[in-house]
């Protein structure tokens, strides 16, 4: 499912694979898109147009569709770009248990579909951290570090739309 937000910001709900996961599309001046997601509703975003790419944090159901962002700069906190460089505090089970709700058998069938990005390190271009301001033509995101989910958790606040 897609939400339009207004003109230029929409938010693209994961509809298969792991349901509680969404991406936000800027499609401004720059486009934007935070969370590549984990479902095939990412295509719709073009994702192959998409100037900046920007993961929340290392979790596999925001950074599936990774992949598809071939012309993107792709950016993260510092830390989770260190995150990023070992698989394992990406997708392991022992982090599904303590961070979801939902029982990890429920995604085994996901295993059979593992991305060959997945086996090897992911790509982070740069960084961004609390107080950055990322303009995208009429939309503005302000970068704040928020840790606890992971070390370099972000969370976006668009003023001008009072929406975070």
């Amino acid at each position: 499912m897609i939400q339009r937000v207004n003109d230029r910001i929409s938010i693209f709900f994961t509809d298969e694979g792991f349901g509680k996961s969404n991406s936000i599309l800027i499609d401004d001046d720059t486009r934007i898109m935070i969370d590549s997601g984990a479902g095939k509703i990412t295509e719709q975003a073009l994702p192959q147009n998409v100037d900046i790419l920007i993961n929340s944090h290392c979790h596999l159901d925001h950074v599936w569709d990774n992949d598809l962002f071939v012309n993107a700069q792709i950016l993260a906190h510092p830390l989770e770009r260190e995150n990023f460089k070992d698989n394992k505090k990406i997708g392991s089970i022992e982090n599904w248990e303590k961070y979801m709700n939902e029982d990890p058998e429920k995604y085994m069938h996901l295993i059979g579909t593992m991305k060959e990005s997945f086996f090897g390190t992911w790509r982070i271009d740069d960084t961004i951290d609390e107080g950055d301001v990322i303009d995208a033509g009429k939309t503005k995101i302000q970068v704040l570090h928020m840790p606890g989910h992971t070390s370099g958790h972000l969370t976006f606040f668009f003023p001008d739309e009072g929406m975070l």
